[in-house]
């Protein structure tokens, strides 16, 4: 019986443990969410940074579309076409 009853303890001990980790971590979270000047500055960098994100990559796949264009460029059907965008494209660029 007296293994029985330490393994209750011993274990009773590792929940406590771990209950104060918990604790520890609901506190922290709950002062981050209640200092209003860190959220809105952390927010204010999220998107910066998801927005510098997105627009490297649409630079990025632009890129690769319009290489691909040029070398379906000497396709004969679909040459004439793709030739078009490609000189609307670069139109729009030169503005």
């Amino acid at each position: 019986m007296k293994n029985i009853y330490g393994d209750i303890v011993l274990n009773s001990k590792k929940i406590i443990v771990q209950l104060n980790m918990i604790n520890e971590k609901l506190e922290k979270y709950i002062a981050m969410q209640t200092n209003i000047k860190r959220q809105l500055l952390e927010n204010f960098v999220w998107g910066i940074s998801k927005g510098l994100g997105i627009s490297v990559g649409i630079v990025i796949l632009g890129t690769v579309l319009v290489l691909v264009l040029k070398e379906l460029v000497t396709i004969p059907v679909i040459g004439k076409y793709i030739a078009q965008i490609i000189d609307m494209v670069e139109v729009y660029l030169s503005q």
